[in-house]
This record gives C-alpha cells, sequence and structure tokens, in this order.
C-alpha cells in the first residue's frame, strides 16, 4: 500500500520569510501541497496584510527565503548577543519613550515644535497633515521629526521629499546634521548618467525640485512608485483654480495629485495655505483627504468650527520658549501721520495723474490678456509686473499684445465687431467677458 503518511510542508507554519524580489518580511501561517502546487498563506511585518500565494516547488525555492530562526541557530558568542539585544532594545525603544525622536535628534528642540509632532500628527491614524505654521518656526525640523518617528515604527523606508530648487542643498544638509539621515538629490544629471532599474532599492530616501519633478518624464517616473511618506516643502505652489464649473491645475498641482496618490503617508508644509482663495485651499486639502468635502463652503465651514485635524497652523505671536517666554516680539498695528512737504505734494499729485493715465490701458491689457478660446485668465500675473512699469512700456505692450491676440481671436470665430468690442483699440473702454 502507498505511504499516505501527510509530507512535511517545506515551510513550516510560524516561520520568517523574505519575499523575493518585494524584500519585505513576512510570517508563514499556512503551507499545503495542492495538486503539485503548494498554497501559502503570509502575514507581512508591519502592516499586517494577510497574502495567499500558489506556487510549483520551483517558484517556492526562489520566491520565499526562510529566515533563521534565533532558536534553531548554534549558540552565539556573547558579543554577539548582548549587540542583537541591544539593536532590539534601540528598535522598540519608540515603543517605551513617547518622544523618542527627540533623543536622538542633533537640535535643540522648542516647544511648539514637540507640540506639533506628538499631540497633533503623530496621533493621527495615517499621516496625511498639512503644517501650516509662519515662517521661522521650524518646519523642516518638525518634519524631520515625524520622519524619525514613523521610521522608529518600522512603517516608513521609502521617503520622497518635493522642495523648490533652491531649497535642495539646505534640506540635504540640514537632515544629514540634525537627523542622521542621508538623502539622494535627482536631478537631470542623475536621470542621465545614474538612473538604473535598482535606483530606488539602492536610493529609497530622494530628494527632489518641485520644477523638476513636475515634468512629465520625471512625474510619471516617480509615480510609478510607491513611497512610504512624501514631504512637500512651500505646498502653496501645488496650485489650482476653478473658473465657473471647471478646474484649472497648474502642473505642480498634477504632480501632487500622482504623488499623494502613490503615498501612504503625506506631510504638506507651507507658511501660505490660503492666500484668500477658498477654493485654491479646498483644492490643496483635496490632496491629503479627497472627496472629504464636497464644496469649498463646507470646508470653511469646518475651519471655523475648528473641525479640521489634519490641518494645524500657529503664528508667531502663539510661540514660546521652554521656559514660557514669547520667542517673538508682539506685532503692534500703527497708523503714523505723515506731514507731506510742498515738493512731495506736488510728486503725489503727479503720481495720481499718471495713474489715472494709465488706467485705460491696463484695462486693454486685461482684454488683451484674456484667452478667448477658453475663457481662462492669466491676468494676475501679468498684471503685477504691469503696476511697476512706465505709461510707454505699457502702452507698447498693449499694442504687441493686440498684434499677437487679433489673429487668434479671429480663428477662434470672433468677428471683427466682437473683436473692436473686447481688445478695446483705442485705450478705452470696459474690461471683456471671455466668449
Amino acid at each position: 500500500m502507498p505511504d499516505e503518511t501527510p509530507q512535511k510542508p517545506p515551510i513550516p507554519v510560524g516561520a520568517r520569510v523574505c519575499l523575493v524580489p518585494e524584500g519585505k518580511v513576512a510570517q508563514v501561517f499556512r503551507c499545503e501541497e495542492q495538486a503539485g502546487r503548494y498554497v501559502v498563506g503570509l502575514i507581512l511585518e508591519g502592516t499586517g496584510e494577510a497574502r495567499t500565494f500558489v506556487l510549483t516547488p520551483e517558484e517556492l525555492s526562489r520566491r520565499l527565503q526562510v529566515l533563521p530562526w534565533l532558536a534553531a541557530a548554534p549558540p552565539l558568542p556573547w558579543d554577539q548577543v548582548v549587540a542583537f539585544v541591544e539593536a532590539l532594545r534601540m528598535r522598540l525603544a519608540y515603543a517605551f519613550d513617547p518622544h523618542y525622536a527627540v533623543s536622538v535628534t542633533q537640535v535643540d528642540l522648542l516647544p511648539h515644535q514637540v507640540d506639533a509632532v506628538y499631540r497633533h500628527i503623530l496621533p493621527q491614524p495615517q499621516v496625511r497633515f498639512l503644517l501650516a505654521d509662519d515662517p521661522g518656526l521650524g518646519k523642516t525640523i518638525m518634519a524631520g521629526l515625524v520622519l524619525k518617528e514613523l521610521k522608529a515604527r518600522g512603517l516608513v523606508r521609502t521617503v520622497l521629499i518635493v522642495v523648490p530648487a533652491h531649497l535642495l542643498d539646505q534640506w540635504q544638509r540640514e537632515l544629514s546634521e540634525w537627523f542622521r539621515e542621508d538623502f539622494t538629490i535627482l536631478n537631470r544629471t542623475v536621470m542621465r548618467n545614474l538612473l538604473t532599474d535598482d535606483f530606488f532599492a539602492r536610493n529609497p530616501q530622494v530628494l527632489v525640485s518641485m520644477d523638476f519633478a513636475r515634468q512629465d518624464e520625471v512625474r510619471d517616473l516617480l509615480a510609478r512608485r510607491s513611497w512610504d511618506l512624501l514631504i512637500v516643502d512651500e505646498a502653496h505652489k501645488f496650485s489650482a483654480a476653478r473658473y465657473g464649473n471647471k478646474v484649472y491645475k497648474t502642473k505642480r498641482y498634477q504632480l501632487g495629485e500622482a504623488l499623494a496618490r502613490r503615498a501612504t503617508h503625506v506631510l504638506l508644509l507651507t507658511a501660505t495655505p490660503h492666500k484668500g482663495d477658498d477654493e485654491a485651499y479646498f483644492l490643496l486639502l483635496d490632496l491629503l483627504q479627497p472627496r472629504l468635502f464636497a464644496r469649498a463652503e463646507d470646508l470653511k465651514a469646518a475651519a471655523k468650527g475648528n473641525s479640521l485635524p489634519f490641518v494645524l497652523r500657529r503664528s508667531k505671536e502663539q510661540v514660546t520658549d521652554l521656559e514660557g517666554r514669547p520667542l517673538f516680539k508682539k506685532r503692534e498695528v500703527k497708523t503714523v501721520g505723515v506731514t507731506l512737504t510742498e515738493a512731495e505734494r506736488r510728486a503725489s499729485s503727479g503720481s495720481s495723474k499718471e495713474a489715472s493715465k494709465m488706467q485705460p490701458v491696463l484695462e486693454r491689457l486685461l482684454a488683451l490678456l484674456w484667452d478667448a478660446k477658453t475663457g481662462e485668465a492669466w491676468v494676475e500675473t501679468r498684471l503685477r509686473s504691469c503696476c511697476r512699469w512706465s505709461y510707454n512700456i505699457l502702452r507698447n505692450e498693449a499694442d504687441t499684445r493686440a498684434t499677437l491676440i487679433e489673429p487668434k481671436l479671429k480663428a477662434a470665430g470672433w468677428s471683427d465687431t466682437q473683436i473692436t468690442r473686447h481688445t478695446i483699440t483705442s485705450g478705452t473702454g470696459n474690461t471683456p467677458m471671455a466668449g
């Protein structure tokens, strides 16, 4: 009679294995042979996610690498045992020290920094947070504390930090000096010469310029990967605007959308989150919590009721040192009267006349800078520059814009009457509406 004794599974239940090529560690809770294949159940460490695989014997030996058990290993020398126990103690330090990262950082922390990280950010079940403190309050330090704490808990391995180009070296230096975290800067030179299939496996912590990353090629490269933690400095640059029922998204905002979808934890840093535009603020927070609010009005109502646990903003007047003394002097607003001299009065009167003279030209520019095909005004940036120009420069700009825009209006189907009415060729008139 054939031997019907059940075969011992090649991997015992309870064993720890490493998934290849993912590199994830898991514990086996099931390993059975069925029709020449093995059904293997795993629980991933860190996330607790359960997965089941059906593998051939060859795939089993190739995909699952059994990790050695301490109990099954030969006795270790005493110094190695001590080193192992010390490493385990440090790995679990966060469970016994509620402010673990504070003790390993190389910077003197202030109360508001510790408060933000340990009372507001880390208690979130998933860190998707907007930190909007005033400039100079140490948002970089707070981001570093969050990074260290999440790494200590085994929740973060791959990190992407997106910052303006002029801050790349500063972020790299401060993270190295203050938190002993090494980051690789991804730029065009690296893309051209060093980018290989295993680049991100060898460099799990990456710094990239916001404007470099927004390019389609780079954005798609970064968005193909999953990131444990995404940090964005100057996050207000991820801007979008709503005109009617249509949302116009900048390249930077599209970058934010692509990366936020691929990141488990997201930390946005900015000192100017709102800028007086409810819709832009609503779209920025939508990167963190998509569809949490249906309309900008709902978000505004929640903000008034302090119902935004994932947003924190403090002013300089609110922060103190370790002894409770204000770090910054209180701002005082006063109206100071000034008596003009006769020469200053004449100059002021001349400026008013010049402003009146320039108003119709500004109105004409406003008309000419309006895209008749899409109805999208890109006037704001241009007029900020216009305000610094002289009358003659403004007039020349208006003439140039008329030469460039009028053929486009005709190509879009506008009649000569419409063009005359909407482009204000005489230099006077009212601001047009698109279409």
